[in-house]
């Protein structure tokens, strides 16, 4: 892990109105271009780190291992190696030359190496902790965030609140504490348990413990919102759910999926196994048996039709009758099928007539927006009948007067921005 410091490339001069003197002054954390700076700057990082290894100087992580070898939020980094001296000294090297060219030198101090399943030589051991957060290759302990909740009980004089006193250090307090560990990790059940028994026994008695017998109302109701009769106290269970909603990519994949068809062009968009390209079928459901045997399954159509790489990846491991008979029934819907080079993969959206995905909100939002400034939609660019962003922003930019344009597109840049954001 490394760290970096909080300014990008040399800093800016500019002159003081005081004796002339010349200050310097950078981009730091709180700046909002800070994010957007960082990645670009530190993009080429990991794509030194994939040139050396194609080259041989470094050598390569197993797939099942991690993805790619450099993952980095805010100002700090986790970089993935094998552990070897040879490596670490060529890590070194490409750090040391990239801070040189690009001002984001590697702070040592910040900086500790966590060997994973080896025998440690020094103090950085596995588990560790990145960002506040536990990491370890198997389950997540969740004894300290327990006791984190417990201490805070400690300067508190429970006692002496009332009951509505308790229950806002309860639900505005206690019930964030492990939001931030909610957000990525499943809490186990007896964790939950006990951090609800540390919310009862505090809402009841204004202490961390407390025998039974004094419970005035059952915990379940009280972890009701209030409009439905509770006392408004966060569910753990569903809390946690509803936090990592975000993260259930495949989850959200498949939903897409099945509200949308491909129209294969050359095939180098739609993927061969998930999409539903096939008959408006997606193979893996045409084959759900032979998809299990797949060790690829992400593959665009191209890849796979081509050379038959499809057939080929299956070699060897068919082995009951049921993979025979799907696997001779896509051979025989894919015997005719033909890639067009020179012709995109396209898209429809089922739940619309004209098969473009609309949104709403979206188009309400650009209506205001653009209301706010006295414009409004030509007939030629509605947003439902352009096949892209692009071609709809340059009809609609066509009909702003030319002294108007500067501002449009900066409104167009500005609300694209802030949609995308909402969105993801």
């Amino acid at each position: 892990m490394s760290g970096f410091p909080s300014f990008l490339g040399p800093p800016r001069r500019e002159r003081s109105s005081m004796g002339g003197k010349e200050l310097q002054s950078s981009i730091g954390q709180g700046d909002p271009l800070f994010p957007m700076l960082f990645i670009l700057a530190i993009d080429p990082l990991q794509h030194i780190l994939d040139l050396t290894t194609r080259n041989g100087i470094l050598s390569p992580l197993p797939l099942t291992t991690a993805k790619l070898r450099t993952y980095l939020y805010a100002d700090a980094a986790i970089v993935f190696i094998n552990p070897s001296r040879e490596v670490l000294l060529v890590i070194k090297d490409i750090l040391h030359a990239f801070g040189c060219a690009w001002g984001l030198v590697t702070n040592l101090e910040k900086s500790s190496i966590h060997p994973i399943r080896s025998v440690p030589r020094d103090p950085g051991t596995f588990p560790c902790r990145y960002l506040g957060l536990q990491l370890h290759t198997h389950k997540i302990h969740a004894q300290p965030l327990i006791e984190k909740i417990g201490n805070r009980l400690t300067g508190w004089k429970g006692s002496l609140l009332n009951r509505a006193g308790r229950l806002t250090l309860v639900s505005s307090v206690l019930s964030a504490m492990p939001t931030y560990h909610l957000s990525v990790f499943p809490l186990a059940a007896w964790a939950r348990k006990c951090i609800d028994k540390i919310h009862r026994s505090f809402l009841w008695k204004g202490k961390a413990e407390s025998n039974g017998g004094h419970r005035l109302v059952a915990w379940p109701l009280v972890s009701m919102p209030k409009a439905l009769g509770g006392l408004g106290v966060l569910n753990l269970d569903k809390f946690s759910r509803a936090l990592r909603l975000r993260w259930l990519w495949k989850d959200w994949t498949l939903l897409f999926s099945a509200f949308t068809t491909f129209t294969i062009g050359d095939g180098k968009t739609a993927k061969f196994w998930h999409d539903n390209w096939l008959d408006g079928m997606a193979p893996r459901n045409l084959a759900p048996h032979l998809f299990e045997l797949v060790p690829r399954k992400n593959k665009s159509v191209a890849c796979e039709i081509n050379g038959g790489n499809w057939i080929r990846s299956l070699r060897s491991k068919i082995t009951s009758t049921v993979q025979i008979e799907e696997f001779v029934s896509l051979w025989i819907t894919l015997q005719d099928f033909q890639l067009q080079p020179k012709v995109l993969d396209s898209i429809t959206w089922k739940w619309n007539p004209n098969g473009v995905f609309t949104c709403p909100f979206a188009r309400a939002l650009w209506d205001q927006i653009l209301a706010w400034e006295g414009l409004t939609f030509p007939t030629q660019a509605d947003p439902a009948r352009s096949s892209s962003i692009k071609d709809w922003w340059e009809a609609t930019s066509s009909s702003v007067p030319k002294s108007q344009k500067r501002d449009f597109n900066g409104i167009m840049i500005y609300t694209l921005w802030n949609i995308w954001k909402e969105r993801n």
